[in-house]
């Protein structure tokens, strides 16, 4: 059961990956703020709160209405998905 899950998350692990290099190609492209947010939020989700502060959430959840909050929100659920070993973005 073990190797199971540890395939099961090397496979995450790959999308994550691919996730960020896609994030931080887009912001290179279209919406900055959404995406540079997204990476951000797509790195908490997944690897926990080492990666950006509890002050720095707090502050990125509370700012409704931007690009950045949607950004960093959208990131956070698609790396929690993904730390859970699910892509909700194949369903």
């Amino acid at each position: 059961m073990e190797k199971l899950n540890n395939a099961r998350f090397a496979g995450t692990g790959l999308l994550y990956r691919r996730a960020l290099i896609f994030a931080s190609s887009m912001e290179q492209q279209e919406r900055p703020p959404y995406w540079h947010a997204y990476g951000r939020g797509l790195r908490r989700g997944f690897e926990g709160s080492s990666t950006v502060s509890d002050y720095e959430h707090v502050r990125l959840i509370r700012i409704d209405g931007t690009d950045t909050s949607r950004g960093y929100r959208d990131g956070i659920r698609y790396g929690e998905s993904l730390r859970e070993g699910r892509d909700m973005l194949s369903t």
